[in-house]
């Protein structure tokens, strides 16, 4: 959520996006519905994902990958997804970038590579409350004020990614 915040308050114009597509919506039913809000979320959890380091399986048969390396079966294999959602060779140069847009018409590819919550059926118990929350809270707050950065703070990282000394300044939107 605090990176959904940053990134929008660094990006006025996504900001103002976000706030016009859900200017007539008043419940979370409804927010949860926009497009705009989605991709917004998505982009920066795409950039900021909350378990940074990955996740590792122990490969259940014999793989072999597009490029001819073979992963034997029994072999521990992690997924480092800091580096699998910033992959310029997925999301083009501008794979760094907060780009919400792309979400719009994304190649099989990007939804490949999306794996913020894990994949299978040993994927993340909590993904429903967080996306739950973060269709909820963001837009409550964004209904409501106009954000923009004091301070960028530094972005720190031991078992998750957490902004650390940003601060936004909250201005009352006129309706």
């Amino acid at each position: 959520m605090a990176f959904t915040l940053l990134e929008l308050s660094r990006n006025p114009e996504e900001q103002n996006k976000v706030r016009n597509d859900i200017s007539n919506m008043t419940t979370a039913v409804e927010w949860r519905k926009s497009n705009v809000l989605q991709r917004s979320i998505k982009e920066s959890m795409r950039l900021y994902p909350v378990s940074s380091s990955g996740s590792s399986r122990v490969c259940g048969r014999d793989f072999t990958t597009k490029e001819g390396w073979t992963i034997s079966k029994g072999t521990s294999v992690v997924s480092h997804i800091m580096m699998t959602h910033r992959n310029k060779n997925v999301y083009g140069d501008n794979a760094d970038k907060y780009v919400p847009s792309r979400w719009i018409n994304p190649t099989q590819a990007q939804k490949d590579s999306f794996l913020i919550f894990s994949a299978g059926k040993q994927n993340c118990v909590g993904q429903a409350l967080a996306n739950a929350e973060l269709h909820c809270i963001i837009p409550k707050i964004l209904s409501e004020v106009e954000l923009e950065v004091v301070d960028e703070g530094r972005t720190t990282w031991f078992l998750t990614l957490k902004p650390i000394g940003a601060k936004l300044r909250a201005k009352r939107v006129v309706r």
